[in-house]
């Protein structure tokens, strides 16, 4: 039996322009020309749309749009991957899809193509990545605000707009992480975080320093870096610090994606972990259990996330008059064996 996913296909048009067209087929918000394409391959397929009769009814196309500003492809990170499989989950048990937005900008603000295409579905979940400043997150804000349109923002904001919001306490997990490390008595500890100006590494060194502050150990700066995901720098740093005589002892890898390198740069000084160098990250379960030693983890619900996000845009599209919520979920040490 033919499906609105076989419809769009046959007929080389989106999702959302089928099931517009299914909802109201005079629409305007699809032209007469691909209304009348969809229409003849649909009877050629045999398609009833009583899957639609829903929708029709609500006015609703009963899609949701994905924003996840990233240049590289975004199924092979799993932090993604876990947000993605969570949202998809909370939306299939309501009966919604989901479209996926491919962002090609150069920065990590809404485009315009992806604004427009969010005119096309009844809700937006946006994902902020390391490419998101706190300017792009303000202005994507801003945009969808203006053009009415229903949205859940993911990970990272730490403006005081009201708007529905899920994530976790960066700065916590920053905080969380060192005063781990001072406990276990380390007193020099180095912290790697991911971009440059991101909201997200602002966070995590407040709380990183928080900690220190609350334990009376004084911050080493020349023991702070920001990778922006350099690896081969990243490496050269990890060099500085282990040829210098007040090597640290610990490194807080802020992002999950560096534990490679820092992993891969401790061994050819020939050092263990954890005896001569502890390390803590900070990202997927799943991660921290790949490599050898494990690595002591504060695991980030990324699969609760993206259910908690789903959840909370279906809930916004069913009672329009619900106040704002900001869903703030805890990051919890996973004892690994490398700290």
């Amino acid at each position: 039996m033919a499906t609105i996913y076989d419809i769009a296909r046959e007929a080389n048009v989106s999702i959302a322009s089928v099931s517009l067209v299914f909802n109201d087929p005079e629409t305007k918000r699809v032209g007469k020309e691909t209304r009348t394409r969809i229409q003849r391959v649909a009877k050629a397929m045999g398609y009833h749309p009583n899957a639609a009769a829903k929708a029709l009814t609500e006015g609703k196309t009963r899609i949701i749009g994905l924003v996840i500003p990233m240049r590289e492809p975004i199924f092979i990170n799993p932090f993604i991957a876990e947000v993605l499989a969570g949202v998809q989950s909370s939306l299939m048990e309501h009966g919604y899809h989901l479209m996926i937005y491919s962002h090609q900008a150069a920065t990590g603000r809404l485009t315009s193509m992806e604004l427009n295409q969010s005119r096309q579905v009844d809700g937006v979940i946006i994902v902020n990545t390391r490419m998101c400043t706190q300017a792009d997150m303000e202005d994507t804000i801003r945009d969808l605000k203006r053009s009415k349109i229903p949205f859940v923002m993911v990970n990272g904001y730490r403006g005081r707009q009201k708007l529905n919001y899920v994530g976790v306490d960066d700065e916590e997990a920053g905080f969380t992480a060192a005063d781990y490390l001072l406990r276990k008595g380390h007193r020099r500890i180095a912290i790697i975080c991911g971009q440059t100006g991101s909201p997200i590494s602002d966070s995590l060194t407040t709380g990183f320093a928080r900690a220190h502050a609350k334990n009376g150990v004084p911050l080493q700066p020349a023991l702070q870096y920001d990778s922006n995901y350099d690896f081969s720098l990243t490496r050269q740093r990890l060099e500085e610090w282990f040829s210098s005589r007040q090597r640290p002892t610990a490194i807080f890898a802020a992002d999950d994606h560096l534990l490679n390198t820092v992993f891969a740069s401790i061994r050819s000084f020939g050092l263990n972990i954890p005896t001569d160098v502890a390390v803590l990250s900070r990202g997927s379960a799943a991660v921290a259990v790949s490599l050898t030693p494990t690595v002591t983890m504060i695991a980030i619900p990324a699969m609760e996330i993206g259910k908690r996000a789903g959840k909370l845009l279906i809930d916004t599209l069913q009672d329009s008059s619900r106040p704002v919520e900001k869903i703030i979920l805890p990051g919890m040490i996973e004892p690994g064996e490398s700290a």
